[in-house]
């Protein structure tokens, strides 16, 4: 096989200098070269797109664009292009299912997309050859196929055969590869889980940039299904020209590489994977194979991948592009140049973008593709040189998310315009995900716990009964079952609220006692039987020697004077509820006991008359052994404790005189002896 040489990178910066011009894209510098059988003719291919749209059932459209090259060195060879029929080869996984061939689109002899300015549209190589400025057409292909199953490898390849033995080969003046390769693309589909369709690049693939300046590229994808998409820089592959040939990858001269095509100021270069964006300062002339892949994804399910491949050109200008930038927003945060967020839910909101350039004469011209439904985007003093740029939306009712879209500023310059394509992105993000946790209290731990999570600031409502109203984790001491709720703001400022709870079971102001002995009158020296039910524990008072057992739900008792008992029950959550039982023991017969113990342990501490019913004390004397006088008393309750002036006298034995007077108005004495013990 003969190949036609190609001017030299040298010869070619001298031919552009010729026309002077401020910019030149001169596509015979970065052009893909068509072999047409065993004869090198270039077409000057530009650029490939190859991508698929879904139409029903298994049926799908393949399509692949070729951007060919106008100028007269490629003259015999572009002329084919009208009549080409490039083959796709399919294929699942590893194995051959089909070959399908492409037929032209109309208009079959393509449509030109040469970034000039308006004044010179007419003035290119693609009106006439003899023309001094390169012109670029665009050449679109298509077929339908419909797929005999469903699988998660299909593979739509072009292998560079683009039919009547001609294969699309590379330029052998690309400066980051081997010469003497052929183009080959890969698109892949899963249809086991959803139909699909590839995103559609909306940025022609004619890129050209100035040394030593910040340059930027994007592809402008579009998903038609509205599927997230993941970008990659990947190594170009060398095409077999067949479906039963291999395939491998080209040979990239050091230092580059597949993900690192550029020759660039260290540290400039930066690819964003989510929206295709490349950034970076190139410090020589080059032209660089530069191929991407676009993955999709739907609900985190892959379901395809489609491919571009075209060549940098990076020549030296005297003007440099348009570019634009977030400059201020009326709410949310601009994180960057290109990226901006918002919390959900937080309302309209507007964006400005007022894109510049160094030669002020010129004028810019802006489009948007790829803007969300819903919003809007506004250009004032358009084709001006100070258009001014809105973009205006809502969260409200717009799901989190990350939305892409493209701007491109492209001015007048002549002849070849200054284009820039750059995206931008808007990150709807979530409310935050909140944890929370409550707690069920109860007599034994009547405070309870609320913890909350997913932010760096809470607020609790309400505050009341809280150890705080504005911490993670807090305390409550409610007394009955409350719901708080808490607002959390997490570190982008975006706010959401969540609800925990505190179930009070049981609290002390519950009664749960019953079946308790109803109040009672007994004969003296009688006994009664006391009860209470619906605790787990009991205890009664007093305890004063009448109960055989205080500690049980059913004791009995023997009162010799009116007494009151009170039960005290706990129940299994240690809540406290308590009962009385009033026994009356009716009696008419004083008794005098004739001994006491005034040991202040509770039990006979004070000699008295026991079952002074229905009497007054008149009187009652304490005399010792030697006749003093140590107590004198006519309250009962009060009697004689065992002291004379405060002092606790000795053991021993000492004299009453008791003198009773009785509701019949008789008046009894009594008199004895009775012993102190200690």
């Amino acid at each position: 096989m003969f190949f036609k040489r190609e001017p030299t990178s040298t010869n070619f910066y001298l031919y552009t200098m010729r026309y002077h011009v401020n910019r030149f894209f001169a596509t015979a510098l970065f052009s893909l070269g068509l072999l047409m059988g065993t004869t090198a003719r270039a077409s000057h291919i530009v650029g490939l797109d190859l991508y698929y749209t879904y139409v029903s059932g298994n049926t799908y459209t393949v399509t692949l664009i070729a951007y060919g090259d106008c100028g007269p060195a490629s003259a015999t060879a572009f002329a084919t292009l009208p009549t080409c029929s490039p083959q796709i080869c399919i294929w699942d996984g590893t194995t051959y299912v089909d070959t399908l061939a492409l037929l032209i689109q109309a208009p079959d002899s393509g449509v030109e997309i040469t970034p000039v300015c308006p004044a010179d549209i007419h003035l290119t190589q693609c009106t006439n050859n003899t023309y001094a400025i390169p012109g670029i057409k665009k050449f679109v292909y298509t077929a339908q196929y419909t797929l005999p199953y469903t699988s998660a490898a299909w593979c739509f390849t072009f292998t560079g055969l683009m039919g009547g033995g001609n294969l699309a080969g590379r330029a052998a003046a690309i400066t980051n590869i081997s010469s003497g390769t052929i183009i080959q693309l890969t698109d892949t589909l899963n249809n086991t889980v959803y139909h699909n369709s590839n995103a559609v690049m909306t940025t022609e693939p004619t890129p050209f940039f100035c040394v030593n300046n910040s340059d930027s590229y994007n592809p402008g994808a579009v998903d038609p299904d509205g599927d997230s998409l993941a970008f990659s820089l990947i190594s170009g592959i060398n095409g077999a020209g067949n479906c039963s040939g291999s395939a491998t990858p080209v040979s990239y001269l050091a230092p580059y590489s597949g993900s690192a095509p550029l020759d660039v100021t260290p540290g400039s270069f930066n690819f964003d994977q989510h929206t295709g964006q490349i950034s970076f300062v190139p410090d020589i002339l080059q032209r660089a194979l530069v191929v991407y892949n676009c993955e999709e994804y739907r609900h985190g399910v892959f379901v395809g991948s489609c491919q571009r491949e075209m060549t940098f050109l990076v020549i030296t200008c005297t003007d440099i592009p348009p570019s634009g930038n977030y400059s201020n927003a009326s709410a949310g945060t601009i994180a960057d140049s290109t990226h901006f967020y918002i919390c959900y839910d937080s309302g309209a909101y507007t964006l400005h973008i007022n894109p510049t350039e160094s030669d002020t004469t010129n004028q810019i011209t802006v489009t948007a593709s790829g803007i969300p439904p819903g919003a809007a985007f506004y250009v004032i003093d358009d084709s001006t040189n100070h258009p001014q740029c809105s973009f205006s939306w809502t969260t409200t009712g717009v799901a989190p998310g990350t939305y892409i879209y493209y701007i491109t500023f492209q001015d007048n310059a002549c002849p070849v315009s200054g284009t820039q394509t750059t995206a931008f992105t808007i990150s709807v993000k979530p409310a935050p995900e909140i944890v929370t946790t409550g707690a069920a209290t109860n007599c034994f731990q009547p405070a309870g716990t609320l913890t909350a999570s997913g932010g760096i600031s809470y607020a609790w409502s309400p505050a009341s009964g809280l150890s705080c109203a504005t911490c993670d984790t807090t305390i409550s001491t409610a007394h009955s079952t409350t719901v708080y709720t808490v607002t959390v703001t997490d570190g982008l400022g975006c706010k959401g609220s969540d609800t925990a709870s505190i179930q009070v079971n049981q609290v002390s102001s519950i009664h749960f006692l019953h079946n308790v002995t109803t109040s009672a009158r007994i004969d003296y020296g009688s006994q009664v039987q006391l009860n209470a039910d619906g605790a787990v524990i009991y205890y009664w008072k007093p305890d004063d020697g009448t109960l055989n057992n205080p500690n049980i739900n059913d004791p009995v008792a023997s009162p010799v004077r009116n007494t009151v008992y009170i039960v005290y029950g706990y129940n299994m959550e240690g809540c406290l509820d308590t009962a009385l039982v009033t026994i009356d023991v009716a009696t008419t017969t004083e008794t005098i006991p004739d001994a006491f113990t005034p040991n202040n342990d509770g039990h006979n501490d004070v000699f008295r008359i026991v079952n002074l019913q229905d009497g007054k004390l008149v009187e009652m004397r304490i005399f010792n052994r030697w006749g003093q006088l140590v107590c004198k008393t006519s309250d009962n309750e009060t009697g004689w404790d065992g002291k004379y002036d405060g002092v606790p006298q000795d053991m021993g034995v000492y004299n009453y005189y008791i003198l009773v007077a009785r509701e019949d108005g008789k008046t009894v004495a009594f008199k004895g002896d009775l012993t102190l013990i200690r």
